[in-house]
């Protein structure tokens, strides 16, 4: 039992750190290579501008011809500052190119955030040494150490790895101009103070953004659940799940638009009501799950049969309704005949033995000038199904008397 618990407590002991620091050993992403390249881009042409401004100031500054240390250090500034002017704008057609072709799985997409980062904590080092006979102040190094933490997204090994090694050589470069030992002992300590600051800083962008991609991820996934589900919420409400056909609110939804069209464009329509006879005993004989797949073959029938213009649904239990727009009553009845044949030569097979079924019909014209167009053509096809009924079912019965037709108990579109 020991045993067991010590297992589980590894286990979660596991989990916890996967969960917690999970961040640290994340890969780098293509939407983190994307966002590197969009970082660098735009990053770019704003140091172009400020390399400009620094080379201009320092062409323009005019020190004492007595001090040789500060005339050096101006021209080496401009040195500095046109290379890296350079540096920044092949780095920004990089970026660009890349961006724009969306190569962000390349080998250089991968290195280029790197090297440049390398590069600017070096020309951090450069103009804090070159500043120290004139400043002793590590602000361009810590300046670097804190841009490049804050602007690219670096792994934390890599980035481990360049801010030590940048300290190391900030460390040694440093003795070179900075003759003052007490002022040297203080800004190695600040330096090493920078470069902790800027891994701290690279170490929170890092985690931020893998953490805010995690959720992002997990909001997508969610979102596309959801999604699902709604559409077949949707379809749900929608479609009749047995037959595939339109449910019957749906079917009332589009017949009421449909009559507006036929209203504004005084196109006639047809109606067709179906019932399937003694559908009952097909239930009570053979049993639901054969009078299931009934319906569904029927459902089969009547979508194979109809155009995209016509609107079929299942009403409800064997009845079923199909709207002709801009089709006659000789047109429907055509249609009907069809959908009489398919379904009375059709059979299935239960236990060896062939189960069949009929199907009766009753049209009516659907005439737009009239008030209630579809409730009075609902009723008198209603009429005429029940007179294919008493006839003898499985026949089509048209309706004679259309305005004769006077049910209540319709729906209404």
């Amino acid at each position: 039992m020991q045993k067991k618990d010590g297992v589980v407590m590894t286990q979660t002991h596991s989990s916890f750190i996967k969960k917690e620091l999970g961040w640290l050993i994340h890969p780098a992403t293509k939407e983190i290579r994307r966002t590197n390249l969009q970082r660098m881009f735009f990053s770019s042409i704003l140091m172009a501008i400020v390399h400009i401004v620094f080379v201009v100031s320092f062409y323009y500054y005019s020190p004492p011809q007595d001090q040789v240390h500060t005339i050096l250090w101006q021209q080496w500034a401009i040195y500095g500052h046109v290379f890296m002017f350079f540096i920044v704008i092949a780095t920004g057609l990089t970026t660009y190119q890349l961006y724009k072709k969306g190569n962000v799985e390349s080998v250089l997409s991968h290195l280029l955030p790197l090297t440049a980062c390398i590069l600017y904590l070096l020309f951090g080092i450069y103009i804090t040494t070159i500043e120290q006979p004139i400043y002793p102040t590590i602000a361009p190094f810590l300046l670097t150490t804190v841009g490049v933490g804050g602007l690219l997204l670096i792994r934390p090994v890599f980035s481990l790895l360049t801010f030590s090694i940048a300290y190391f050589i900030f460390f040694d470069v440093v003795e070179l101009t900075q003759m003052n030992s007490d002022l040297l002992i203080s800004i190695q300590l600040n330096g090493l103070t920078a470069v902790i600051l800027g891994f701290g800083i690279s170490l929170l962008n890092w985690r931020n953004h893998v953490i805010l991609a995690k959720q992002n991820k997990f909001i997508q996934v969610q979102n596309k659940k959801l999604e699902r589900k709604n559409q077949k919420l949707i379809h749900m409400s929608t479609y009749d799940a047995l037959t595939g056909l339109y449910n019957r609110m749906k079917f009332m939804s589009l017949i009421g638009t449909e009559m507006k069209k036929m209203k504004r464009f005084s196109h006639d329509g047809c109606l067709i009501i179906l019932d399937i006879d003694n559908f009952k005993n097909i239930n009570d004989q053979y049993g639901h799950p054969v009078g299931d797949l009934m319906l569904q073959k029927i459902g089969r029938i009547i979508s194979k049969n109809v155009s995209d213009n016509d609107i079929a649904a299942r009403l409800g239990g064997e009845e079923f309704m199909i709207f002709l727009p801009r089709v006659s009553v000789d047109e429907g009845k055509e249609l009907a005949e069809t959908l009489r044949l398919g379904i009375e030569s059709f059979s299935l097979e239960n236990k060896g033995e062939e189960v069949h079924v009929t199907a009766s019909f009753g049209l009516a014209p659907i005439i737009p000038t009239m008030e209630d167009p579809f409730h009075i053509s609902y009723c008198a096809a209603d009429e005429a199904l029940y007179q294919a009924k008493e006839a003898g079912r499985n026949r089509i019965k048209v309706s004679n008397n259309i305005m004769a037709a006077t049910q209540e108990d319709v729906p209404r579109a």
